[in-house]
């Protein structure tokens, strides 16, 4: 199954996580109560408008065309899995009860 083409309920998210190859990258994003709080950033008020629109944007997303599995044709792809030392790679989670 594709979980690009997953419906996901936006109004039941209720953390995002952002996973980069540095930690010090990495974004946690919580519902608490009725506001999200950035984790990393003290537990400051997250952008509201900014993250429903990333949602939108992601939920509207369509895979246009799959790559390969095979570790052996990653670089001539320019690919790098997320624990590679010079990766680029980014992972999202999306949590929901």
């Amino acid at each position: 199954m594709s979980y690009a083409s997953a419906k996901v309920d936006l109004n039941k998210i209720n953390k995002v996580v952002i996973e980069t190859a540095t930690d010090d990258q990495s974004v946690t994003i919580d519902l608490v109560g009725n506001e999200w709080r950035v984790k990393e950033g003290f537990d400051y008020p997250a952008n509201v408008n900014a993250l429903t629109e990333f949602l939108r944007e992601l939920q509207s997303t369509r895979v246009v065309e799959l790559k390969t599995a095979k570790v052996e044709h990653h670089s001539k792809l320019n690919l790098a899995a997320l624990d590679s030392p010079h990766s680029n790679a980014s992972r999202l989670v999306l949590h929901w009860p």
